[in-house]
């Protein structure tokens, strides 16, 4: 046999399996789907408790350490349609928290299953099991409740008095799909790292549960409302500022654009979106174009995720869905700029990294709209790797026009939380890429999971800031795993109150009235910093002065306060012979002439800064 040749039976094979492959990568079966790549659910129009582990309410639903209290009980009948598909993935996802889970169809659940917890699934009228459990109120159960919407309450189990029956039930299919999804993204799973929960209001309990709530979601007749293109259209941002929509459940597009009018209360000037399972959808690129058109109405740009995340930290082939989109949404006004992947790493194969590289090219073929490309290289290294070094070179070569990065040195992502961290981070990658883009955590991580406080937020943005960073993306808008709720918005996308939220208000508001600062102003050598003449009047351990300069002689005074408690105070003093006209940015309040003659008073908030703008009088 020649070198090369295939023998018969294993190119049988290897045909044979290409389906397989293809549903793989592009997850349009139900059966193939994972955590991110789940198909669209309508997110709930109500929740009650909105908020269910900081309320006074019923206790916890224990399913047992294992799952084994709970007894799944599913219609009769399910095919391999593409709707019974969807339900099963549901089911699956849920018996992934609750291992030891019973599973049964209404007509063949055990007397001995009927003895535990209940979860029903499907609908009134293909799951029988209902009406045994709400009697002659199964007929009123979703009245009112539109195709595709749902609603999940509790109530006794009729066979066990002491046990519950969770109804997540659907108007149709569709909603009930979005029903279990809901409710299997609330369940708690008894998991090493994900029982405690640090920084938070309340002690999350150990154990798989359910924290009891009422969600119900009654589709709107349209498929969003169109008010048209914003007039007049706003300009580019000098620096985008973004909440990013990432992760699993992802919304249909009227829940989008819910999404998107509550996240532009952030003062936000762009989104950046991960598609989750709408690129694996027939209609994937009108789709995206509509989801453009959304955010672009409220005036909104958009900063699209286009790469295959079959893996995390590795490449996939682009499908041609993944294509199709590129090629759809590529010339709209409301890009901004295309992302290929998040938190790309070193383990790609020699294979994929030539796919890698073939996918930069192509990219950058059809458009000329920027790219960007998340590489991570630790939360608690400042050093890059050179093998991560040679993956950003690489990609810049092949035509990637920014670096971004996140694993910011925060509490949850970092063994020591140093936010000062974040400068020295940005400043190892400015020989790289000078005009970096960071995503800010304001959201809880899986494991080790810790709430960001609102300090923290706003800390993580000013040391990024005098990193060099050009781009602000905030993860993330929502996030329901594990628990209830993890982003900045609940099940029925309210703002949460713990503060985050208004954090981001706070430094969204803030990287617009820094563009001059950010855009123009470099960041200064020990030498420019000396020619400054400026220095506190007595140190202070806990807030650090930057200086920035412009090609005109502007200077700028970046105090930074590490306390994330207390507020910080100084007085500064600049050199003899010296004069600046000083502003301050953030207050937009003239501050006067300032000259050897006289100290300047600054103070600098928990976690916050004061920015001045110094010039030549």
């Amino acid at each position: 046999m020649m070198p090369g040749d295939v023998k018969l039976p294993s190119l049988l094979a290897a045909l044979l399996l290409l389906p397989a492959l293809v549903w793989a990568q592009s997850r349009a079966d139900p059966d193939s789907w994972i955590l991110w790549r789940a198909a669209p659910i309508p997110f709930p129009d109500t929740i009650t408790p909105r908020v269910p582990e900081l309320m006074q309410g019923p206790p916890p639903i224990d399913f047992h350490h294992d799952g084994s209290d709970l007894t799944i009980i599913l219609p009769d009948g399910l095919g391999d349609d593409y709707d019974s598909k969807a339900l099963r993935f549901t089911q699956r996802f849920i018996v992934d928290k609750a291992r030891q889970a019973a599973v049964a169809t209404a007509s063949q659940v055990s007397a001995a299953q009927l003895q535990h917890h209940l979860l029903l699934l499907g609908t009134p009228q293909n799951n029988a099991f209902v009406a045994r459990v709400l009697g002659a109120s199964a007929r009123t159960f979703l009245e009112g409740i539109r195709p595709g919407g749902y609603r999940i309450e509790a109530v006794e189990n009729p066979a066990a008095k002491d046990k519950r029956a969770i109804l997540a039930l659907g108007a149709d299919m569709r909603g009930a799909y979005a029903a279990g999804l809901v409710l299997c993204h609330a369940i708690h799973p008894d998991k090493e790292g994900v029982n405690a929960l640090l920084n938070w209001p309340v002690k999350i309990p150990a154990g798989c549960y359910w924290l009891p709530f009422a969600a119900r979601a009654s589709p709107p007749e349209q498929e969003f409302e169109i008010t048209g293109p914003p007039n007049p259209p706003p300009p580019k941002p000098r620096v985008p500022f973004a909440v990013r929509v990432w992760g699993s459940p992802v919304p249909t597009l009227a829940s989008y654009q819910r999404l998107v009018r509550a996240l532009k209360a952030t003062g936000m000037n762009s989104i950046v979106v991960q598609s989750g399972g709408w690129v694996d959808l027939p209609d994937a690129s009108q789709l995206f174009r509509k989801a453009l058109d959304i955010a672009w109405q409220e005036g909104l740009y958009t900063l699209l995720y286009v790469g295959n995340e079959e893996e995390a930290h590795r490449s996939a082939p682009l499908t041609a869905n993944h294509k199709a989109v590129i090629l759809a949404t590529k010339d709209h006004p409301g890009l901004l700029a295309f992302h290929l992947y998040n938190q790309l790493g070193t383990g790609n194969s020699p294979e994929q990294y030539r796919d890698l590289e073939s996918q930069v090219r192509w990219l950058k073929s059809v458009t000329n709209k920027p790219t960007s490309v998340e590489v991570v290289w630790g939360h608690n290294s400042i050093p890059i790797p050179p093998e991560k070094q040679q993956l950003m070179r690489d990609l810049k070569s092949w035509g990637i026009d920014v670096i971004g990065t996140d694993y910011a040195p925060i509490g949850g992502w970092s063994e020591k939380p140093d936010l000062s961290r974040w400068e020295q981070k940005m400043l190892a990658l400015r020989p790289i890429e000078d005009k970096t883009e960071v995503l800010l955590q304001a959201h809880v991580p899986f494991v080790g999971a810790t709430v960001p406080s609102a300090a923290q937020v706003r800390n993580e943005f000013w040391w990024a800031l005098a990193g060099g960073v050009r781009g602000y993306f905030v993860e993330v808008s929502y996030l329901f795993t594990h628990m209830s709720m993890r982003g900045l918005l609940s099940w029925d996308l309210q703002p949460l109150t713990d503060g985050r939220f208004e954090a981001v208000q706070e430094i969204a508001a803030a990287s617009q009235k820094l563009a001059e600062f950010i855009c123009e102003a470099q960041i200064a050598t020990p030498e420019e910093t000396a020619a400054a003449g400026l220095d506190f009047a007595e140190p202070n351990k806990r807030l650090h002065l930057r200086i920035r300069v412009k090609p005109d002689g502007t200077r700028f005074a970046l105090l930074i306060n590490e306390d994330l408690e207390k507020p910080a105070s100084a007085r500064l003093t600049v050199r003899e012979g010296l004069v600046y006209k000083v502003t301050d940015v953030l207050s937009g309040k003239d501050r006067g002439l300032f000259d050897s003659t006289r100290q300047m008073a600054v103070t600098a908030p928990p976690g916050g800064a004061v920015v001045l703008r110094l010039a030549r009088p």
